[in-house]
């Protein structure tokens, strides 16, 4: 290649500085007429603007580093928050807004370039997941290129792990993690969109940090510190799964816990774990407790952050992951709302009491589950808590059964004719506190607060023509449940049990060793990608459920030594390849053959396969 330039004086000492571009289109124009629209022009006046800008570029997110374990008919990716921390320069900002995960089975990932812009360019890729920040960012960014949005998430919330279990196990799959940011929008003092001359919203498309894997003419593969390469893989015969023992698990809150193991080779046997929450708020109503994980002997808890949204992942520690999900707010579970014994067919309507006007203000969701008890005679005693409300006697009592405690209450007569100073279904029942927990309410100086609202209302007889209304006989009761956030209390401890090979189970599982694919014919999934040339590439089977450590001999049907393999691997690893080579280093030709594997201390099986055209 040879530039030139001038000619211009340049004197001993002086600098000059000069910018040059190549520019390079896939598809260009057919039609000279119409150059400016042309894949070459539009790359042109693209480095045109990086000129004008001085080369300022916005800068993409810092690159996560990812882990790739394979695993039985499964692949665990895991990976860091090093990208959530990313600043732009250019933009000013902390910018970052999510992950993408690409996968393919072949390390050019072109088989996912399956998004083209407006000029049939293929330039996005479908990725197989997607997490973003719960922040209202989402949907398709305005500021397109060349047609095309880039999609920003759906406010999934951020995740550090995933596990695909849409793989063959012997297939080599390779997996890039992908951190992108929000771009940027130019808004006018209005807040709206600023636009050029054609109508295109003006800003910044979302970037995206690079995913490389190189793969040389030899095949081999170097990977960068956000990519991964994995074949998944049966375990050896004999292998324990590593399992997480329960010791307590005593939960106030609704949400669930899961403990997901990512590398089983990482777990640590007998080691023990405790969860626990940080409600601080005075009737336990935070959605967002402060998630705390310690392990006994530690002075410092392994992780200690407030939930996002009633959600949050503790990240990977000793091999595996915490997925921690609450309430996204404190609401009647209306699935559980039920009579216990003959309930009738009043219809409960159970609601907070903010929906009457009267208690909006003294509003609390209280987060506990309450059941209420039908009695023969006058169990309890309404509260007066406003002027012109009467203490009622009841023939129920409202209990707590969260806590087991009674619970006060209140009764407005609001049905016409029925304002008797007693209790007729229908009316309303509010559920009453103190100002805070263990206090009493009182009527005096309004130092009361209010909850949950009952109302029993008879059979719609528009929709229940006929039907006569039955009240609830004395001894049934009504119970209903509250989503309720992580309280303090709430504590939730295990120990893990790590992986293991039982030599028992290995002799009992020799049957289970076979060859894939069998018969091997002229191609097959299982084989990597020819790098070199065209065509297949290496030709390969494997031994599948093999112990960890055993021989393979292959015969030919006449008993003719043909291969010895040694297997050799962790208690995870049950399967051996083999590239089809003789002792000899000959092609093996087409026929069946048969295979002996043998296991010192556990046995030995016989099987047989073939490999035909």
């Amino acid at each position: 290649m040879f530039f030139a330039s001038g000619p211009f004086p340049l004197a001993a000492g002086q600098t000059e500085r000069f910018s040059m571009a190549l520019v390079f289109a896939e598809k260009d124009f057919n039609d000279p007429r119409n150059i400016q629209n042309s894949s070459l022009a539009r790359k042109k006046e693209t480095v045109q603007q990086i000129y004008n800008a001085d080369y300022q570029f916005a800068r993409p997110p810092n690159k996560s580093n990812l882990k790739v374990i394979p695993g039985d008919g499964q692949v665990t990716l895991f990976w860091d928050d090093i990208a959530e921390q990313s600043y732009d320069p250019f933009l000013g900002e902390y910018d970052f807004e999510g992950y993408m995960i690409y996968r393919s089975t072949e390390p050019n990932f072109e088989e996912n370039l399956n998004i083209t812009d407006a000029y049939g360019n293929t330039i996005y890729q479908k990725p197989l997941a997607q997490f973003d920040l719960r922040n209202g960012i989402r949907g398709l960014h305005p500021v397109t290129v060349n047609g095309v949005q880039f999609n920003l998430g759906n406010d999934t919330g951020l995740r550090h792990s995933y596990i695909d279990r849409d793989v063959i196990n012997g297939r080599t799959y390779y997996y890039a993690l992908v951190p992108y940011d929000r771009g940027f929008v130019e808004m006018d003092e209005d807040s709206n969109f600023v636009t050029d001359t054609n109508g295109q919203v003006r800003g910044i498309s979302p970037s995206t940090t690079s995913s490389i894997i190189k793969n040389d003419v030899a095949g081999n593969i170097s990977i960068d510190v956000n990519t991964g390469v994995a074949t998944p893989r049966a375990p050896a015969a004999g292998y324990i799964a590593p399992e997480v023992e329960i010791q307590e698990e005593n939960l106030t809150g609704t949400g669930t816990i899961g403990v997901d193991v990512l590398s089983p080779t990482a777990v640590i046997s007998d080691k023990e774990y405790s969860l626990t929450f940080e409600n601080d708020s005075i009737w336990q109503t935070e959605i967002n407790p402060v998630a705390i994980f310690t392990t006994p002997g530690e002075d410092e808890p392994l992780f200690s952050e407030p939930l996002e949204e009633g959600k949050i992942q503790i990240p990977f520690i000793d091999g595996f992951a915490i997925n921690i999900e609450g309430p996204t707010e404190i609401t009647v579970n209306e699935e559980s709302i039920k009579y216990n014994g003959e309930g009738g067919n009043y219809i409960p309507i159970i609601e907070p009491a903010s929906s009457n006007s009267s208690f909006s203000s003294r509003f609390i969701p209280l987060p506990a589950d309450f059941e209420i008890h039908f009695t023969s005679d006058m169990a309890d005693t309404s509260m007066r808590v406003a002027f012109g409300m009467q203490e009622i006697p009841t023939p129920f009592y409202i209990e707590n059964t969260t806590s087991g405690e009674r619970v006060r209450f209140s009764i407005i007569e609001d049905l016409e004719g029925k304002r008797n100073g007693e209790y007729n279904h229908g009316e309303l029942i509010v559920i009453i506190m103190g100002t805070e927990p263990g206090k009493e309410p009182e009527f005096a100086g309004g130092n009361w607060r209010a909850s949950w609202s009952i109302r029993l209302l008879e059979p719609d007889p528009i929709l229940q023509p006929g039907v006569d209304p039955v009240a609830p006989s004395p001894g049934s009761s009504l119970e209903f449940e509250i989503h309720k956030p992580f309280q303090n209390s709430d504590e939730f401890s295990f120990k893990m049990l790590g992986g293991e090979f039982s030599s028992e189970k290995a002799k009992d599982s020799l049957e289970d060793i076979f060859v894939v694919p069998n018969p091997y014919v002229a191609s097959s999934n299982f084989e990597p990608q020819n790098t070199y040339r065209s065509g297949r590439g290496e030709r390969r089977i494997y031994f599948m459920n093999l112990p960890p450590k055993c021989t393979i001999r292959i015969y030919t049907i006449s008993g003719e030594l043909v291969q010895t393999l040694e297997h050799n691997e962790s208690i995870d690893n049950g399967q051996e390849p083999w590239d089809l080579t003789t002792k000899d280093g000959m092609n093996l030709a087409f026929g069946v053959y048969l295979f002996h594997v043998e296991a010192e201390g556990v046995g030995s099986h016989t099987g047989r396969f073939a490999v035909i055209k």
